[in-house]
């Protein structure tokens, strides 16, 4: 959805006096929503996630097996190419500088803290403009996807929407640099879980086909748009690349089919919280806001409406 004020519609450019008023107060609401994130990790010693035992376990052994006599005679790293590395990567040297369980808090508290910035980052190249409405997605930063303790998911979806602001913002101006970048940031996204590179692909593609389309039915030069749409192909094929050298590329496991009524209880996944009653209450407030804003006649992206389509039709 596009950038409005919540009084009175005018955009959060700062041009006016009123404008960088706003602007600031948009600022303190940026920081108050940050701490709101990140403080919940510091306020216990152990937060309450599924795999943070075992991710904490094993990015342990990863830092200081080598030098233990009874972790080396029990455990072994074996790197390879494959996904979901980001915090193996990460985390071992971090437990070098910091104590093991600041390093384990602090990648929660990331993997809460970048899928945020990522919607606000591509809200801002998508419309130009800074707006209150993608900070309304702090209210899910805490979902049932964290509670698993699924960080490396977490950061890929958070990249994925940081990498895809990154090529709209250059793909016109500097479209050489947009693709050097994003062919380098597709790497990462493969490393933190492969559905990055398909989420990027996925949000940047479709923008370039909407432009495509538009330019087609205005009877304009499809050239420019064609070049950006092989330029974005270009960028993609390092993951690719990493993803047919991986052990992926051989797997060959079948798909399988969940009941409709699990995939109806998982819809509520990204409200999830420890209690069902919670979760419900989450879920009328997020629907009575989709109302509300309908109601407001907001403009939507098209590209990102495709993309919400594709990703639904994909669940199902």
């Amino acid at each position: 959805m596009d950038g409005t004020s919540w009084e009175n519609g005018r955009s959060l450019s700062g041009a006016t006096a009123g404008g960088q008023t706003e602007a600031r107060l948009w600022l303190l609401a940026l920081a108050a929503l940050v701490v709101l994130i990140v403080a919940p990790f510091f306020l216990v010693d152990v937060p309450p996630v599924l795999d943070y035992p075992n991710h904490l376990a094993r990015l342990y052994v990863l830092a200081f097996g080598a030098d233990d006599p009874a972790l080396s005679a029990m455990y072994a790293p074996h790197w390879s190419i494959v996904p979901n590395l980001a915090i193996d990567l990460v985390g071992p040297p971090l437990m070098h500088l910091l104590p093991v369980s600041v390093v384990g808090r602090v990648l929660l508290a990331l993997a809460a803290l970048i899928p945020v910035a990522g919607v606000i980052l591509y809200h801002r190249a998508v419309f130009g403009v800074r707006s209150w409405w993608p900070l309304a997605s702090g209210v899910i930063a805490f979902n049932g996807i964290l509670f698993f303790g699924f960080m490396n998911y977490l950061y890929a979806v958070g990249l994925a929407f940081m990498l895809a602001a990154y090529w709209i913002a250059l793909r016109a101006r500097h479209p050489l640099v947009a693709v050097a970048g994003s062919a380098a940031g597709v790497v990462v996204l493969f490393f933190c879980h492969i559905a990055g590179p398909l989420l990027f692909a996925l949000l940047a593609g479709l923008h370039e086909v909407v432009l495509l389309w538009r330019a087609w039915r205005g009877r304009q030069s499809l050239r420019q748009r064609l070049l950006r749409l092989a330029g974005l192909f270009l960028a993609l094929l390092p993951a690719v690349a990493l993803f047919v050298s991986s052990a992926l590329a051989e797997t060959k496991a079948p798909l399988e089919w969940e009941p409709p009524m699990d995939k109806l209880v998982q819809l509520f996944t990204p409200l999830a919280s420890y209690d069902p009653r919670i979760t419900l209450l989450s879920a009328m407030v997020a629907v009575a806001v989709l109302i509300y804003v309908q109601f407001r006649r907001p403009r939507i992206d098209a590209a990102t409406a495709l993309a919400f389509l594709v990703i639904a039709a994909a669940y199902v």
